[in-house]
């Protein structure tokens, strides 16, 4: 086998490996709501006819003796980012071309979450009384 060709191989598969690379992992939970139209809630002005139009239905409805309601709206996001498909690979090519001793010393999982939470309290006339919006960022990483 001639030299450019063995090169070309080599080329070739490394070029395969990397197409078939895992995408990033994601996740979701709840449904998401549009933070944009946030600012458009005021207290004792807004109805819930409004709040339903702009954020779609709530995750929970919960409804108090006295007439008041509590709609909670909660969309999270999960990406993840694993290096250990990479660390194969490296292995591999390191094989290939002759060094397998090269091994990256540690895999590491790359995790981070995002929360949005929104908290609306109606009287007992579907008036907001109050709302609360919460945006929690979870980033994390795991060694192994």
């Amino acid at each position: 086998m001639a030299p450019s060709t063995l090169t070309a191989g080599r080329a070739l598969l490394i070029a395969c490996a990397l197409a078939l690379a895992p995408p990033l992992g994601c996740a979701t939970r709840g449904t998401s709501f549009d933070v944009d139209k946030l600012p458009l809630i005021e207290e004792d002005v807004t109805t819930r006819a409004e709040i339903e139009q702009w954020f779609g239905r709530p995750l929970t409805v919960r409804s108090r003796p006295s007439g008041f309601a509590i709609y909670r709206y909660f969309h999270e996001e999960e990406t993840r980012r694993d290096t250990g498909f990479f660390s194969r690979i490296g292995r591999m090519v390191a094989a290939l071309l002759g060094r397998p001793g090269v091994v990256p010393p540690v895999d590491v999982e790359y995790k981070n979450t995002v929360r949005h939470e929104l908290v609306v309290l109606f009287d007992p006339d579907g008036i907001v009384t109050e709302a609360g919006y919460e945006r929690t960022e979870i980033p994390s990483k795991r060694v192994y």
